[in-house]
């Protein structure tokens, strides 16, 4: 029998659930992680299932996720900033200073047709938006 399966809250998972979890996300398959829960797998997928065990995963992966972004994004300046000296280095093989040239042309028209498209989509939302009222 599952331990601990009737809770209902986020914030009562129990420290096993919460290793458990903690486990998945750091790449562990089911197997290892529940080892590393101390529960067994049948558990482990009992637990997976439960309404405030799946909210609690979903949320801790989105924190994982959103961690990893704001660490992209600390790093888009001094990416973009590599590829302008690479692409302005005359010593540097043309092929190379070429390719960084087109990686920031392409990420600048990649950025314009989101801009473009994003704003499209709010004027289709509030066209609808209006429809519905």
């Amino acid at each position: 029998m599952p331990e601990n399966t009737s809770y209902t809250d986020v914030s009562e998972l129990s420290p096993k659930q919460s290793k458990l979890i903690a486990a998945l996300l750091a790449g562990h398959p089911i197997i290892a992680a529940a080892q590393i829960a101390g529960c067994n797998e049948k558990t482990a997928h009992l637990w997976l299932k439960l309404p405030h065990v799946q909210q609690a995963y979903k949320e801790a992966q989105s924190a994982v996720f959103d961690e990893a972004i704001n660490l992209l994004i600390t790093d888009i300046g001094e990416a973009r900033a590599t590829l302008r000296d690479i692409m302005k280095d005359t010593e540097a093989p043309a092929a190379t200073r070429t390719r960084a040239a087109q990686i920031l042309l392409e990420q600048a028209i990649a950025l314009r047709e989101t801009s473009e498209l994003k704003e499209r989509v709010t004027l289709l939302e509030a066209k609808l938006q209006e429809k519905h009222l």
